[in-house]
């Protein structure tokens, strides 16, 4: 028996149905006919017996007959239409009636069982007394116990008994019914399958009655599996390195997932160099299990085109895989670039400089469509700034995978080790791609020239230098070390117009030394080719280098090697030697640089011999000038009749009788200073000369006096000259806010320097921040106090410590105030729009208004100050006090007469002070006379001169001038000539300063020590109170340093940590500082440990905060070190400076030396160790009672 109805995978229960012949019976509905076995038949209609239970529970039979639709001839299953209308032939309904009738046509003739035509002959029906059984067959048993189930039926195999059936079988009837399922997609019905039972094996043509006998299950069966459909596929959660694949279960599933395939293909969307590793396959497949409907794909490629598909399987197998779902990853940061080059190459643009040649190529993985390529470049080298760039090159859209990248980073600065980084940028991604790095030690180059106003401040006038008639000194520069540092120096001499200068690169490690002549072979060519005076690879450090404090040069006297003409014709060699020079000659020298790269020549220095003298001719010029100038001077008495105008052309005269004073060098202007001491008078003299002939000076101030600037000037009498005055750029087409009261100065070089201005008023400190910003200023000088005796000198135009102030587009905020004695240092930052600029601040505060400072060394300090920070930052200087004219001139005079000190020139106050009121209105300002002779006496003779100060009238801020420089050129003159027979007023001879010194040398290396033995001065006074009288302090650097082992130890920030640690200098930063906690004990044991202290800018006024008050208790404070000073300089100061207190007893000691040091190196230190403690004294030598030298373990030598 066959279910031919599909169930697709349906769990169903088989009832099997018996129909025979017996009680029991229900409506059969279903026959089946017999085969005719002539085939001459054609069925008309069919009589029929039925035999049913009626209500009361009996049995009843009912007769009829189904007429046929269509006439059968040849047998077949009927199937009755209906079987509402029954009759009774009056059988018994409890018997089973024999009828003798087969068929039955449509005029009810009988038929017999072989289909003869029963004529004449009247249907009968036999009774019989046997009735059915009331088990009508035995249960229909499973032939095969497993089904065979596939995926559309179930083939069942049925055993059945009749052994004990009295009935006619007549078909099985087989019902599935679903209990369960795990399908879907499809419709689930129950379904009935019959298997007729051919009955013609009982009694053909004969239609027997039947009867329904049901029989158990056949358990739970499963039929097999079948294919599911496509699920859906779809993307979700799309990144650069993921993406998320989601689907659903198939729409048509016979069965039970058994798991998914997912398919997925890719390829980039940008190209891959052919020398970079690529991918064998690009395609991957991917098993999920049924339970899971998405996967998270971690392992995708940036900027890829993906391709994805996916199959369910069943136990019938896998379905149809779907179509390709196509998507795309975003892109990101690209890999690093590949085969980057650095090479140095010569330029060809450019003699003697190298071109940087960077190439590159493309990542192996771009993950994008570049835009860019971004080039940064960092190098660092020691003592210098870190030099950092970056640039981008962008790309063409027609780029190929395997194109290279070129760009010309042109010549870097010399001996920086740089670190070259390439990182690509892609569209749509803003962060830049991993960089490659390339580094490179950078070659050193040709030495830089050095700037004209060096060179100009050491050309000494040829008929001024120190010369014979076969040699001559002279100064000459060192060259900057910004190309490389110098290694070694040559000095280039010929006669003039023969020295060309010359530069080029040079490998002296690869390479001999450049082809030079030596002074024999110029010699032999009378000079006319240039020769080298110094010896191969020749370093002028540190015999020929003179410090004149801001500036060093080299000191070299040509043709002082006599022994050079007998060594150069005793060799067969080159030899370099300073021979003598030719008399009566004019020579060109240059300064030859070399660094480890290159060398370079310096501009031309010119030197002239002495002739051999001739005394007739020296008579005749002599006389000719005598006569030249008497007649010039009668010349201008006759047309001008006017002593003013002589005196101001006259004005370095030195006519005898002038009463302007002359320019004096350094020993005059001392006699000069104790002169005016001797003779206050004569100093109100000079200022009243001055007054005087500054009248004629006068010029327009037009634009001061316009209505408009009036109320800006804080003085109505105190206006800028028009020629003169700072212009600011004009707003809004407004002329008048081009005007500020102040006025370009010109200083020592001749240029303008400075700008004196007055205090800002707070209506014009805008226009005083628009000038510092349009003029790039870098350095601020203040003089004055903001109120001064109940009265506002100067409005606060600069914010303190943590502030900040804003003037239209413009922010200036203060990042740091250091509070020293005499003076505050403030670095403001001055912001305009996204340009920042950063600004010194440094405001005197012991000059009062109308008055003197109490005490000079504190002011000389400060002057130098200001020139460190002006050497350091190239610009204008702003100077300001209250009105820009007393004090501001003061200063500007100072300064440039210690520039004059610095340089050996000639001192003119007068003149100085004459000059700088060409450009500005009563510089050095004249004040009410005083006549208390006891303030003039306080106010100078504080000043280090000698004490009998007899004044009548004096100018206030002409005052300070004379003694300030005076007490610069007391130091300055014993440092230049420790070896004389004592300076002025010295007592102590140059013959028992050596022979002590030789002593104290002699007697420690008798008994040698296992140390080395300091050399101390030690100082007795008198005629001094401690308790009264006003105690000193000062310091003084020495040439020598006195304890080379001192310990120095500095507390910076990370810049200067780092540079100490390169140096191997002691050092210490914030952090390891604030570990001490303010431990007393172990500041304590830190103030030991070291002898001095160093501290960066950043740092230093932290120290009390994070140390407490034990540096300074210990008298060891930290000195400020900043970013523009050497470090290792800085250190070697600090050993060489000595300093002088007085405390409550009369005696002093100093380390001066030590017993390694030779007799001229300890003479040196001593002398000028003497001189400077004199000058602090009140009495000055009258306060001195006696003074020994003496080593740590020898005796005293007695010096006074």
């Amino acid at each position: 028996m066959i279910l031919r109805k599909r169930f697709q995978f349906l769990m169903c229960a088989l009832r099997i149905f018996c129909v025979s012949a017996g009680n029991n019976s229900t409506e059969i509905k279903e026959y089946e006919t017999t085969d005719d076995p002539i085939g001459l038949l054609s069925l008309d209609y069919v009589e029929y017996t039925t035999i049913f239970e009626n209500g009361d529970g009996n049995l009843q039979l009912s007769t009829g007959i189904e007429e046929l639709s269509n006439k059968i001839t040849k047998p077949d299953r009927i199937e009755l239409l209906s079987n509402d209308h029954l009759y009774n032939n009056g059988a018994n309904v409890s018997t089973l009636n024999t009828l003798n009738v087969g068929f039955i046509d449509k005029f009810k003739r009988p038929f017999s069982s072989i289909g003869e035509l029963i004529e004449n002959e009247i249907v009968s029906v036999d009774h019989t007394e046997d009735t059915c059984n009331t088990t009508v067959s035995t249960p229909p048993i499973l032939y095969i116990k497993q089904p065979f189930v596939y995926k559309n039926n179930i083939l069942f195999s049925w055993k059945i008994e009749n052994s004990n059936n009295n009935c006619i079988l007549t078909y099985l009837k087989t019902t599935c019914n679903y209990i369960t399922t795990n399908g879907h997609g499809y419709d689930i019905v129950n379904k009935t399958a019959i298997t007729y039972i051919n009955s013609n094996i009982q009694n053909e043509f004969l239609i027997y009655t039947g009867c329904l006998q049901n029989h158990g299950t056949t358990g739970r069966v499963v039929i097999l599996h079948s294919l599911p459909s496509t699920p859906a596929l779809d993307v979700t959660s799309i990144t650069h390195s993921q993406f998320t694949l989601v689907w659903k279960t198939p729409t048509y599933l016979a069965g039970n997932l058994h798991e998914f395939e997912i398919t997925l293909k890719w390829q980039e969307r940008f190209s891959v160099p052919d020398w970079c590793d690529k991918p064998s396959k690009k395609i991957t497949t991917i098993s999920s299990n049924p339970s899971t409907f998405a996967l998270q794909y971690v392992n995708a490629s940036a900027y890829t085109t993906y391709q994805a598909k996916i199959r369910a399987k069943t136990g019938a197998g896998w379905g149809i895989s779907s179509e390709f779902l196509m998507f795309e990853t975003p892109p990101k940061v690209p890999d690093r670039v590949t085969n980057l080059s650095l090479v140095l190459m010569n330029s060809e643009s450019y003699t003697n400089s190298f071109d940087t040649i960077l190439t590159w190529s493309h990542p192996c993985s771009l993950n994008g469509k570049i835009e860019y390529f971004n080039v940064y470049a960092h190098g660092t080298r020691t003592n210098y700034p870190p030099h950092q760039f970056s640039t981008k090159k962008y790309i063409p859209s027609d780029i190929r995978k395997n194109d290279m990248f070129v760009m010309n980073l042109k010549e870097l600065q010399a001996e920086y080790n740089y670190t070259v980084e390439v990182s690509a940028k892609v569209e749509e991604v803003q962060d830049l791609g991993i960089p490659t790095r390339s580094n490179i030690i950078y070659p050193a180059g040709i030495p830089p020239q050095p700037e004209g106003d060096y060179i100009k401040s050491i050309t000494v006038d040829p008929s001024k230098a120190r010369r014979s008639t076969m040699s001559a000194t002279l100064l000459l520069p060192l060259f900057p070390d910004t190309n490389g540092d110098i290694i070694f120096y040559s000095i280039i001499v010929s006669r003039m117009e023969y020295n060309t200068a010359s530069n080029a690169r040079f490998n002296l490690t690869n390479h001999a030394w450049p082809n030079v002549s030596s002074w024999e072979e110029a010699m032999l060519q009378d000079f006319t080719i240039p020769y080298q005076a110094t010896r191969l690879c020749w370093n002028p450090y540190p015999n020929y280098v003179a410090d004149y404090g801001d500036v060093k040069a080299v000191k070299y006297t040509l043709g002082e090697d006599t022994n050079c003409e007998e060594i150069s014709s005793n060799t067969n060699k080159r030899v370099y030697c300073n021979g003598p020079l030719k008399p009566n000659s004019w020579f060109h020298v240059r300064m030859r640089a070399f660094t480890r790269g290159g060398y370079a020549d310096s501009t031309i220095f010119l030197i002239k011999t002495n002739a051999e003298i001739n005394i007739g001719l020296v008579s005749g010029v002599v006389f000719g000038i005598l006569f030249l100038g008497i007649l010039t001077t009668m010349m201008l008495l006759v047309r001008k009749c006017s002593p003013q105008v002589i005196l101001r052309r006259f004005l370095h005269s030195d006519m005898s009788g002038s009463p302007v004073p002359v320019p004096f060098s350094k020993k005059k202007f001392i006699a000069h200073c104790q002169q005016l001491i001797d003779n206050p008078g004569k100093l109100s003299n000079e200022f009243q000369l001055l007054q005087t002939l500054s009248v004629d000076l006068q010029m327009p101030t037009n634009n001061a006096c316009l209505q408009a600037n009036k109320k800006k000037n804080r003085y109505s009498n105190i206006l800028p000259y028009d020629f003169s005055r700072v212009k600011l750029e004009v707003i809004d087409n407004d002329p008048n806010t081009d005007y500020i009261n102040a006025s370009f100065i010109r200083g020592y070089t001749g240029e303008d320097e400075y700008i004196a201005c007055q205090g800002p008023k707070e209506e014009t400190t805008f226009d005083f921040w628009r000038m510092i910003e349009q003029y790039n200023i870098n350095i601020i000088i203040m003089l004055t106090q903001l109120v001064e005796k109940g009265k506002e000198k100067c409005y606060q135009y600069f914010p303190t410590i943590r502030e900040s102030f804003r003037y239209e587009n413009m922010t200036i905020k203060c990042t740091s105030e250091l509070d020293y004695r005499s003076y505050t240092q403030r670095t403001l930052v001055l912001q305009k729009e996204n340009k920042k600029r950063y600004i010194i601040h440094l405001h005197f505060k012991d000059w009062p208004d109308h008055d003197v400072p109490e005490d000079f060394d504190p002011m000389i300090h400060f002057c130098q100050i200001i020139r460190r920070n002006v050497l350091a930052n190239k610009g204008y200087v702003i100077i300001h006090c209250s009105a820009g004219i007393g004090r501001t001139g003061t200063l500007i005079a100072i300064d440039i007469l210690l520039q004059h000190l610095r340089d050996n020139r000639r001192l003119d106050v007068f003149g100085t002070v004459y000059r700088l009121r060409h450009h500005r209105i009563n510089m050095v300002q004249k004040e009410e006379k005083l006549g208390n002779e006891q303030s003039i006496q306080h106010s100078l003779c504080l000043n280090p001169v000698p004490q009998n100060c007899k004044a009548g009238l004096m100018q206030w801020d002409y005052i300070p001038i004379v003694p300030l420089v005076f007490l610069q050129l007391k130091v300055d003159i014993r440092i230049q000539d420790p070896g004389s027979r004592g300076s002025r007023g010295s007592k102590v001879s140059r013959d028992t300063l050596y022979e002590c010194v030789n002593t104290v040398i002699t007697t420690s290396q008798e008994k040698k020590r296992k140390f080395l033995e300091t050399v101390e001065l030690q100082i007795g006074l008198k005629n001094y109170d401690p308790q009264k009288d006003k105690r000193f302090s000062g310091t003084v650097k020495l040439k020598n340093i006195p304890r080379p082992k001192m310990q120095v130890c500095v507390l910076g920030d990370q810049q200067h940590c780092d540079e100490a640690k390169a140096n191997n200098i002691p050092y210490m930063d914030a952090e390891a500082l604030k570990k001490l906690n303010k431990n007393k004990k172990l500041v304590k044991k830190l103030a030991k440990k070291y002898d001095a202290f160093l501290a960066s800018e950043s740092l230093i006024k932290q120290i009390p905060r994070i140390l407490g008050p034990g540096l300074n208790k210990a008298g060891k404070f930290p000195g400020l070190l900043s970013h523009q000073e050497s470090m290792v300089g800085k250190i070697d100061e600090v050993k060489a400076t000595i300093k002088f207190q007085m405390k409550k007893v009369l005696c002093l000691s100093v380390a001066v030396g030590h017993v390694g040091m030779t007799p001229d190196e300890l003479v040196q230190n001593v002398h000028l160790s003497i001189n400077f403690l004199v000058s602090l004294l009140k009495k000055h030598w009258q306060n001195v009672r006696s003074l020994h030298i003496k080593s740590s373990m020898g005796p005293p030598q007695r010096l006074y």
